[in-house]
């Protein structure tokens, strides 16, 4: 299934369907990663190939507990047609009116991330043309001035697709951003670059020394360059992104011989190094986090039980049932480095806390713990 697109290849929506999943849970957590979350409120959301709905988190779970089959699918009526959970009503009210009325909105990610967020707190919240990675953001931005409470009217969220039209970026005054896209990776690269280019912008107002805009022929170059997209491969730059990006969810950390500065800088306890790609099933030792499934393979329709791709690592078709939801096959996948680590919280601690004395920042690479699985 190609990232550019969720359209169904030889009208195997399942499969396209279960991609969609598999990407929304991978950017709820990246964006844990990334700091890009705000306890369990904001919303990530992505519209149900193929049907008028879009995927949501339920209320209540954190970012970092995503998986691609926890997601509810929402009509744009604000019912729910598949799947568990609340409905958290602002995310409704925001996301369905955009999905509905934006032809470019398959994906609508909405955050109060920091950088971004203390931008839209200022009278003038600009991204200036001080540097390229500002002009590549700025060059696809809409700014909303108003802002009149929590959104609780899907009034509120036509009101934003208005204000962000055919752009991709919204600034919502005294609030927040949005990113919209046609896949998930474009929204999510939009989303990252965005707060990178206010983390920059405020660090060098905060120095209090005048800053350098770029000349003018710098800024048409630019914006020339960033308009025309050159991609590689038959690739945007967003999709290379994406796609590294959740090569890092797959990082797993397997324990390493101690030498005795080690263990002198770990106080005895035990020190882990990283490694890629090693066997976890049954092993208290693997820190493999799951955030394409929740514990099972699902079941083929038309095959056996576990049936897989040739993408080493991950489980295969997730055909849906009738009412959206995959299907466990009852049987794990023993090749699904995604799935839900089988350790302890505890051995986790020990973990971070020996690789901070041993001053490698380990724990800064940890992968964000999943949530338990059913039965586990």
């Amino acid at each position: 299934m190609r990232l550019e697109s969720y359209q169904a290849e030889g009208g195997d929506i399942s499969a396209a369907r279960w991609q969609a999943r598999v990407d929304l849970a991978a950017a709820h957590r990246l964006a844990v990663m990334h700091s890009l979350h705000e306890g369990i409120f904001n919303h990530l959301t992505l519209r149900v190939p193929g049907s008028d709905g879009y995927y949501q988190i339920p209320f209540g779970l954190h970012w970092s507990e995503a998986t691609a089959s926890c997601f509810m699918e929402v009509g744009y009526d604000g019912k729910l047609r598949a799947g568990q959970g609340e409905i958290e009503q602002s995310c409704y009210c925001i996301h369905a009116p955009m999905h509905r009325l934006l032809p470019h909105a398959a994906a609508v990610f909405h955050t109060h991330m920091p950088f971004a967020s203390a931008l839209t707190r200022l009278e003038d919240p600009q991204i200036l043309p001080i540097g390229q990675t500002e002009m590549g953001v700025s060059i696809h931005t809409a700014y909303d001035e108003c802002y009149d409470g929590p959104a609780f009217d899907p009034a509120e969220g036509e009101r934003l697709a208005r204000a962000i039209g055919e752009k991709t970026v919204l600034m919502m005054a005294n609030h927040g951003v949005a990113t919209v896209g046609n896949t998930v990776a474009e929204a999510y690269d939009l989303l990252y670059y965005l707060e990178r280019a206010a983390q920059v912008q405020l660090y060098a107002m905060w120095t209090g020394r005048p800053l350098k805009p770029m000349s003018q022929k710098a800024i048409d170059a630019a914006t020339a360059e960033f308009r025309d997209q050159h991609g590689y491969g038959g690739k945007k730059p967003a999709i290379w992104h994406f796609e590294a990006l959740k090569r890092i969810l797959r990082v797993t950390f397997l324990p390493a011989r101690r030498s005795t500065m080690a263990n002198r800088q770990s106080g005895g306890k035990l020190t882990l190094m990283p490694r890629r790609g090693a066997p976890h099933e049954g092993s208290r030792t693997s820190l493999a986090h799951r955030w394409s499934d929740d514990k099972q393979c699902i079941r083929s329709q038309s095959g056996p039980a576990g049936a897989q791709t040739g993408h080493a690592g991950w489980c295969g078709r997730r055909p849906e049932s009738s009412n959206g939801s995959p299907q466990p096959c009852g049987r794990t996948c023993g090749n699904d480095l995604l799935r839900h680590d089988r350790i302890s919280q505890s051995f986790v601690e020990r973990f971070s806390h020996a690789a901070r004395l041993a001053g490698r920042g380990y724990e800064n690479r940890l992968p964000v713990r999943g949530a338990p699985c059913n039965g586990g």
